[in-house]
């Protein structure tokens, strides 16, 4: 499967877990922001239309994951790609 950026997809992924003695399965769902060899960069929050984005960017309106291709379990497309405005 190929995914592409604007996908919107669950990405099930093996993280480390502080106090733990192995790692453990999470979910992330969002769209797909960018996409290499090595990482997937999925945004599970962000502005639906420019225009609603404040006049002085913030980047921390925008929550974004980095997940490593080698960690990932399984993923989905939930959706085809999405255009943001």
């Amino acid at each position: 499967m190929t995914i592409r950026k604007g996908n919107i997809i669950r990405v099930q992924f093996r993280d480390h877990v502080q106090y733990a003695s192995r790692a453990v399965s999470f979910c992330v769902y969002g769209r797909v922001y960018s996409v290499t060899k090595r990482e997937i960069v999925v945004e599970g929050w962000h502005c639906a239309r420019k225009q609603d984005s404040p006049k002085k960017y913030n980047p921390d309106l925008e929550v974004r994951y980095v997940i490593l291709r080698s960690c990932i379990e399984n993923i989905s497309k939930l959706r085809p790609e999405e255009q943001h405005d």
